[in-house]
């Protein structure tokens, strides 16, 4: 039993050092034969290496750990992914509360203003807004379900908007706002396949 646990933290231990082998090396621009040129290896044995095929000695762990300029507990650690969210992800969050931020304030300037309107239409207008903007870059990025999405989140509660502001033939923007994003649906899983 102890037997067992101690092969398999080896197995462990080598498949994070061969996926960190490829990891580094790939960071760093080489190729397997220049990393074998650099540290005087063949490239056959870099790539059993990477392949966990075969595993360095601790001396060779520590030439590898040196070349790459990190630690050989790093070398041999499984590697802590740290997810980042990339500025393209960001692009349509920062619009987004720019938005909102947009809304707040003109539904806190109307109210003070004690204008005549139902100011709560502006959250439902930041809303529509929001999905445009989700739905433009998306669209963009052919983030095809994403797409759909955002383009629902903007025409539906455009539809409601519409439907609270004029209160003649309610039906008739729900219809329509349906048929725009079943159109737009077409246009965006269809078309773009072409």
């Amino acid at each position: 039993m102890c037997y067992n646990k101690s092969m398999k933290k080896d197995d462990q231990i080598q498949k994070n050092i061969s996926s960190n082998i490829t990891y580094y090396r790939l960071k760093n621009k080489l190729t397997q034969v220049e990393l074998a040129e650099k540290l005087n290896y063949s490239d056959k044995t870099i790539s059993k290496w990477e392949r966990a095929e075969g595993m360095p000695s601790i001396v060779v762990l520590n030439e590898l750990a040196s070349f790459f300029n990190i630690t050989l507990n790093d070398l041999v650690n499984k590697r802590k992914v740290k997810p980042k969210s990339t500025p393209k992800q960001q692009k349509p969050l920062l619009y987004s509360l720019l938005v909102w931020l947009v809304v707040i304030i003109a539904f806190s300037l109307l109210m003070f203003l004690k204008v005549n309107y139902p100011l709560w239409h502006l959250f439902i207008l930041g809303a529509s807004i929001t999905g445009l903007i989700f739905f433009l870059f998306n669209l963009v990025w052919d983030q095809k379900l994403i797409s759909l999405i955002s383009f629902g989140i903007f025409i539906f509660p455009l539809s409601v908007l519409c439907h609270l502001t004029f209160k003649t033939f309610p039906f008739v923007f729900y219809i329509t706002g349906t048929a725009i994003y079943l159109f737009f649906s077409y246009l965006i899983l269809y078309i773009k396949k072409r």
